[in-house]
């Protein structure tokens, strides 16, 4: 389906609905059936059949709390179909607020809040054109990150006719609960007041640099996520504005971009080698504290598939803007909700586990060696990388909550 969707912008835009995109879809090397599962859960080794999926109930009865930019709480990601109860230890709130009301909560978004007096005591003024001011996602990132996490299944969605396949969050079975704590000015923008108002039910954070002593989030408790490759890419043919024509990876597309035309070539899987640290990953050492190794972990951060907001134009074809409610995302922000989703799963399992050790586990378990045997390699360099690019190593599910780390 398609219909014009009112937001703002210079051009008519175009809503695809993601299941029912017919543009000129990829030519893949497998038929499109075969996408039927999630790939980055598969990549990170979840299976349905054994292992943490069905041992952790897919992270039922975990709460999530996400802080970001928000949540589209329509997206079907958020749908509470087969969701459990709300947990009765459960105490936050779904609040009103600017196109957002509590009733857009459900058995899977269980909480919704936002905090902004920091920056409105700063005397800084959220955009009324490019954000809400209410739990709402403008942006898309939150919703991405959240849906990573802990999304429902989705069947049939796809980023314009590439990963075709089902959407589902790397902890399906658990709760959402989001803290809005960044806004939209000009860019956007966040008080450390409102952010660690929103810490005190949850904790995350996000940052992409790819440069040496470029780590940020790198306090000893927090569990601090690289972004790694995974062994799918896909191929275009691009058509700029200005009629200078690309072929090549589809990797790292970046948003606003002024396409003219596109044609879709490939969708490999299997690439090698894989996976890569990602060139955007920041890596240690920790500036501010060098004694504390950082990144602990790498995850996949690369064309990941998951839910946004269906208002922002991801790219410009012509003289139409184009929207999708999935989009292929990459950064340290696509990484970082597949090590909370695993977090989630270790819980279920091993309630009486503290972060710590669920770090610990995480950790222990990871890998160094990839789809070729080799030490993991730098997207940027092609050279071996260190334990100040991938941490511990990437994560792989298969032993993480079993007796080898059982704390």
């Amino acid at each position: 389906m398609s219909c014009t969707v009112s937001v703002p912008g210079s051009h008519p835009l175009i809503y695809l609905n993601s299941r029912n995109l017919q543009l000129i879809l990829p030519h893949t090397q497998r038929p499109l059936a075969s996408y039927s599962q999630p790939y980055t859960p598969k990549f990170l080794g979840l299976q349905h059949n054994s292992g943490i999926w069905p041992a952790a109930s897919y992270g039922e009865g975990v709460i999530i709390g996400i802080l970001d930019t928000g949540i589209w709480p329509e997206s079907e990601s958020f749908s509470d179909s087969g969701m459990p109860s709300i947990p009765q230890r459960w105490n936050g709130k779904c609040e009103n607020g600017t196109i957002f009301s509590s009733s857009d909560c459900n058995r899977k978004l269980i909480g919704a809040q936002s905090f902004s007096k920091g920056i409105k005591a700063a005397g800084l003024k959220i955009s009324k054109t490019y954000d809400f001011d209410s739990p709402r996602d403008f942006d898309g990132h939150g919703t991405h990150t959240s849906s990573t996490a802990a999304g429902n299944q989705v069947l049939g969605v796809s980023h314009f006719g590439y990963a075709r396949g089902t959407a589902r969050g790397i902890a399906p079975g658990a709760h959402v609960a989001m803290y809005k704590v960044l806004w939209a000015r000009d860019t956007d923008a966040s008080a450390a007041s409102d952010v660690l108002a929103g810490m005190d039910q949850a904790i995350a954070g996000w940052w992409n640099d790819g440069a040496r002593n470029s780590i940020i989030n790198g306090a000893p408790w927090i569990t601090t996520v690289g972004a790694g490759t995974i062994d799918r890419s896909f191929t275009a043919t691009v058509t700029l504005e200005n009629d200078s024509d690309f072929e090549g990876s589809m990797r790292h597309e970046r948003k606003g971009a002024k396409i003219k035309s596109m044609r879709f070539l490939t969708t490999k899987l299997g690439t090698k080698p894989e996976p890569q640290v990602a060139f955007f990953s920041s890596r240690g050492l920790n500036p501010i504290s060098p004694s504390v190794l950082k990144p602990d972990i790498l995850a996949p951060g690369v064309d990941v598939l998951a839910a946004v907001t269906p208002n922002v134009p991801f790219m410009t074809i012509g003289n139409y803007d184009l929207v999708s409610d999935y989009e292929l995302n990459s950064g340290t922000s696509m990484a970082t909700p597949h090590v909370a989703g695993v977090a989630a799963l270790l819980k279920a399992v091993h309630w009486e586990w503290s972060p710590a050790a669920i770090r610990s586990a995480i950790m222990t378990t990871a890998y160094s060696i990839d789809n070729t045997g080799s030490i993991l390699k730098d997207e940027t360099t092609g050279l071996p990388a260190t334990p100040l690019d991938f941490g511990a190593r990437p994560y792989r599910s298969k032993q993480s909550h079993g007796p080898r780390t059982h704390l």
